[in-house]
């Protein structure tokens, strides 16, 4: 499963997210990839995605964090139900 988070947004996230990495606006060696290098790998997962829709699902990620977390687990909930 992956998110369709445009990677700015996401790199953003990443660093407010962390306490250590808030206060400085700088984040860890994800972070501080150029953004092409993040576009790159976000056509990498959309196109994985595209060419294997049983195994990869992408889902937008707007919203709250509750929100994203609603939408996540509902997404996750069918795999633990047939691995039972």
């Amino acid at each position: 499963m992956g998110t369709s988070l445009l990677p700015v947004a996401g790199r953003k996230r990443a660093i407010m997210g962390k306490k250590e990495f808030a206060a400085s606006g700088v984040g860890d060696r994800m972070e501080k990839e150029t953004m092409e290098f993040h576009l790159r790998v976000r056509k990498g997962y959309l196109e994985l995605a595209e060419q294997e829709p049983e195994r990869i699902t992408t889902t937008v990620v707007s919203g709250s964090i509750q929100d994203i977390h609603n939408i996540l687990v509902s997404l996750i909930e069918p795999f633990f139900a047939k691995a039972q």
